[in-house]
């Protein structure tokens, strides 16, 4: 059932996911929630940036047509919300896609948060306060920002500062950002920035935590190279990716290194959500975003390899699909 606004909420929710934008709740955490509701448990997925500009302030060409329709992607998205059965309600923030015309503004490395954001930033973290206090629910899902992606950023710092007063009563779970995760080494790096110790997590499934800088720009290079926005561009724009890429891990590494004592003071724990049994109706959502599947998948057909290849990633065996959380918690025996 679509909520019109934040004072149209009547019912309580045990669960309260909050998206950036208009799919990815539905990629990256759709598999728990509908265990959740198949347990009777009462689930309300809030979508933050979903508010529409002026034809003349949006982006134009041919690869922005599907994303910047926000009309057609919110039929799309309730379609998908009706579909698993959930209550949502959409903000009317304006997303980063309007708000930067250049692609690389919409995407940053810092964990503070930036002056030019911090109206936005305050806004936001005010309406999902007021939204806790009407669901009355006791756990808050957020993404973990992998994919450095200004829009989730903002929403993982929120979580962050939620954590960090003392008479917050609420769970938070991070999980952990689709399409993004998909690319190699982006949620080890990300991981690796907000300052949580990767290499037991790689060991097993993955020992790209060994391999060189440079070794690790081109596989992700590969891989991002063919989504369709850097397929169909500038020509210049793909030797500027590859450049960017270098600098963009090297300054994680620096950064990460620089601010060790003071990340020290956090600790994440994961937590893996096996969701096999109900991936059928996790890829019937996903399948509703018929427009936006164009953008982050390369082969809708294959659509599930992803998920498999990405479970695999995270310790699924043969045929287990997986989900993976992240709950954060402060450290208070760490050096100060």
């Amino acid at each position: 059932m679509h909520i019109p606004d934040i004072e149209s909420m009547v019912h309580l929710y045990k669960h309260v996911y909050v998206s950036p934008h208009l799919d990815d709740i539905v990629l990256s955490c759709s598999g728990r929630i509908a265990k959740q509701l198949g347990r009777g448990e009462s689930v309300l997925v809030v979508t933050v940036f979903t508010g529409d500009v002026e034809g003349k302030k949006k982006p134009r060409g041919g690869i922005y047509a599907q994303v910047v329709d926000i009309k057609g992607r919110k039929a799309e998205d309730g379609k998908a919300m009706d579909r698993l059965g959930v209550d949502y309600l959409w903000l009317d923030y304006i997303d980063s896609i309007f708000r930067y015309r250049n692609p690389i503004f919409r995407f940053g490395l810092f964990i503070g948060k930036s002056s030019i954001e911090a109206k936005l930033y305050e806004a936001i973290r005010e309406d999902i306060r007021k939204i806790c206090k009407r669901a009355g629910n006791r756990r808050l899902y957020l993404p973990i920002g992998a994919g450095q992606h200004k829009d989730h950023h903002i929403l993982f710092r929120i979580g962050k500062q939620i954590i960090e007063q003392p008479t917050n009563d609420i769970e938070i779970n991070f999980y952990e950002d689709v399409p993004y995760v998909l690319f190699p080494n982006v949620l080890k790096y990300r991981l690796k920035l907000i300052g949580i110790t990767y290499s037991s997590l790689f060991l097993d499934k993955d020992a790209t935590y060994m391999k060189s800088i440079m070794h690790e720009v081109r596989e992700l290079y590969r891989e991002i190279i063919g989504v369709p926005t850097l397929k169909l561009g500038n020509p210049l724009l793909k030797p500027f990716v590859f450049l960017a890429l270098i600098l963009s891990i090297t300054f994680i590494l620096l950064q990460s290194k620089y601010r060790a004592r003071e990340i020290s003071r956090w600790k994440m724990s994961p937590e893996i959500y096996d969701v096999s049994e109900v991936m059928p109706e996790k890829l019937a959502a996903i399948m509703e975003y018929r427009t936006q599947l164009q953008v982050p998948f390369w082969d809708v057909k294959d659509i599930s390899l992803y998920f498999i290849k990405y479970s695999n990633f995270i310790g699924g065996k043969v045929g287990q699909y997986l989900e993976r959380y992240w709950k954060m918690y402060r450290s208070y025996n760490s050096p100060q």
